[in-house]
């Protein structure tokens, strides 16, 4: 474990020890959550983009900062088997859950001091989203069916 997340080096290759600081780093990456549902992959298909972060600024940890939560969130939640209530106690899971709760309120409270229009439309989608995402997140921690 290398700060919460488990890594698995699955081919050792010949070059630098560790990159430079600064340097961009890219790497296939899987992203699975502690039963084995893979959540995210990227770098494995042919045009697929690796996924990139810069040594020693950022680390994986910050890299994976980078995208968005509610849609890293909403990504895990379609991944998991939605009868499995437990699979949303998931250390990832709740973390992001965490986070999603408090940009809906930094995102409420910013929405009441928005006057131009087409910024309040995109906070307020935006706010959608997240209320959808949480919603889910709440059915499935409950066992309570989910409405389509």
């Amino acid at each position: 474990m290398d700060g919460g997340i488990c890594k698995k080096i699955l081919k050792e290759t010949k070059g630098y020890d560790c990159p430079k600081d600064g340097t961009i780093v890219k790497v296939k990456l899987d992203g699975k959550l502690q039963d084995g549902v893979v959540f995210m992959r990227k770098g494995h298909g042919d045009g697929d983009k690796l996924f990139e972060f810069k040594a020693k600024e950022e680390q994986v940890i910050g890299g994976l900062n980078r995208i968005n939560v509610m849609d890293l969130l909403s990504d895990m939640l379609q991944a998991i088997d939605l009868k499995n209530h437990m699979a949303v106690k998931d250390e990832v899971i709740v973390d992001l859950i965490d986070q999603c709760r408090a940009n809906q309120i930094k995102l409420m409270q910013m929405l009441t001091t928005i006057t131009d229009e087409g910024l309040l439309a995109l906070g307020l989608e935006l706010n959608d989203a997240l209320q959808c995402a949480l919603a889910k997140y709440d059915a499935i921690a409950s066992s309570t069916p989910l409405l389509t």
